[in-house]
């Protein structure tokens, strides 16, 4: 697996420390908020906040950008995230993961005797709003993005494909693990493209204004036992 790390936000760390200090200090009052360091941003989580006290989450967040200017928010499933005022996002992080390994594993296979063999097809799972630019970038990269959600439809998010659940997303992962532990280290575009194109996998057109027809139809016993018996998971075309 190739070592690879990325100081985007190096030159931005005081300023995210800072910020860090700030909101845990503003918010020591308001129960069920939580400040995360992660390291490129900080995330001020309300989840758990009481619905009369989130306004004062918007506030302190608030006052943070008018004092630091250097940083800006993003919204996710019940956060704020305060990043660098950088052009940055997780679509840009993909692409530049996918450079690098590609990069490194050319590398190795330069010093190996015989034809080189490179084969990669990447792909994005994700349940958060932030994840959206990440999949807006899987079709360039000649790759999917799977959202986690059983409410997405074609129209709300770019993910080409949905799973209904994290445990659906265990199911997906482990047909990948169990073909390595069966003596096949490498997975091929072709075998992904053939998991995910089986016949009916697209959902009938039907009537938009209604929510339970434009919703992921995700049978997980279905995918479960398509996985058994060596079949395709039953995901959901977007």
């Amino acid at each position: 697996m190739p070592s690879i790390s990325f100081q985007v936000a190096d030159s931005f760390r005081p300023a995210l420390e800072d910020a860090k200090r700030r909101a845990e200090e503003a918010l020591v009052g308001i129960a069920g908020s939580l400040v995360e360091d992660n390291t490129f941003s900080v995330s001020v989580h309300y989840r758990m906040v009481a619905e009369e006290e989130r306004e004062k989450v918007n506030d302190v967040v608030n006052q943070l950008l008018a004092e630091m200017p250097m940083l800006r928010r993003t919204h996710g499933k019940m956060v704020y995230e305060l990043r660098p005022s950088a052009d940055w996002d997780k679509g840009k992080a993909v692409e530049w993961l996918l450079e690098q390994i590609k990069k490194e594993y050319k590398e190795q296979l330069a010093q190996q005797e015989g034809p080189i063999e490179q084969d990669f097809f990447p792909l994005y799972i994700g349940d958060d709003v932030t994840d959206e630019d990440a999949f807006r970038v899987m079709g360039n990269l000649d790759g999917l993005g799977i959202i986690v959600s059983d409410t997405a439809t074609e129209g709300n998010t770019a993910a080409s494909y949905a799973l209904r659940s994290p445990v659906e997303v265990v199911q997906f992962l482990d047909h990948f693990a169990q073909c390595g532990r069966m003596g096949s280290p490498h997975t091929s575009s072709s075998d992904i493209s053939g998991l995910l194109t089986p016949s009916g996998l697209v959902a009938p057109k039907s009537d938009p204004k209604s929510r339970e027809s434009t919703s992921p139809k995700i049978a997980s016993t279905s995918g479960v036992r398509a996985f058994r018996d060596g079949g395709a998971i039953d995901l959901h075309r977007m």
